[in-house]
């Protein structure tokens, strides 16, 4: 099973993809959607954080 794993690079610009033995095969392929792939990853980023502050308004609303 292709697996390819996605992280900021060191200095918070740079995307970095990390491969599988399987994923190699499409190296190219995923190469070319990387952008897409930093762009998943920073709108999870985003509902993630914004989800967490609509949980502790309600928390400290309800407290």
């Amino acid at each position: 099973v292709p697996i390819v794993g996605i992280a900021k690079g060191k200095t918070r610009k740079k995307v970095e993809l990390i491969f599988n033995k399987e994923a190699k095969i499409f190296k190219k392929e995923i190469m070319e959607l990387r952008e897409l792939f930093a762009r998943v990853r920073d709108e999870a980023h985003r509902f993630a954080l914004s989800y967490h502050k609509k949980l502790r308004k309600f928390a400290i609303k309800h407290s």
